[in-house]
């Protein structure tokens, strides 16, 4: 599945990447998170030519995208959808996924 979702967000960014010209290019890259509980985090990012940076989890058999907000420390993403209240917390190799009601993944290192 993971490869599945890492190709299909390849393929939706090219024409952003083709748009970028000769200036800093999108890039996509994958990650893959082990956490507490033997649960698994797998998160596109896509970091855009235009500076706005985006991260695609795999959550309930949805690949649901969040978009990068402005954070001090760290990395901090929310749902772009008003149906999801997802946010990834990222700071170096470690993060955790919680919505409104709490942590969904705790501990989470890559």
């Amino acid at each position: 599945m993971q490869k599945i979702l890492a190709s299909v967000l390849a393929l939706s960014v090219l024409p952003l990447a083709a748009m970028a010209g000769d200036g800093p290019a999108t890039t996509v890259t994958t990650a893959n998170y082990a956490c507490a509980n033997n649960e698994v985090l797998h998160v596109v990012y896509v970091n855009g030519a235009d500076g706005l940076n985006f991260a695609i989890i795999q959550q309930m058999d949805e690949m649901i995208p969040l978009q990068q907000e402005v954070s001090a420390s760290g990395a901090i993403y929310s749902a772009i959808s008003p149906d999801y209240t997802y946010t990834l917390l990222t700071e170096g190799n470690e993060a955790f996924l919680e919505d409104d009601q709490g942590r969904i993944l705790d501990d989470c290192a890559m």
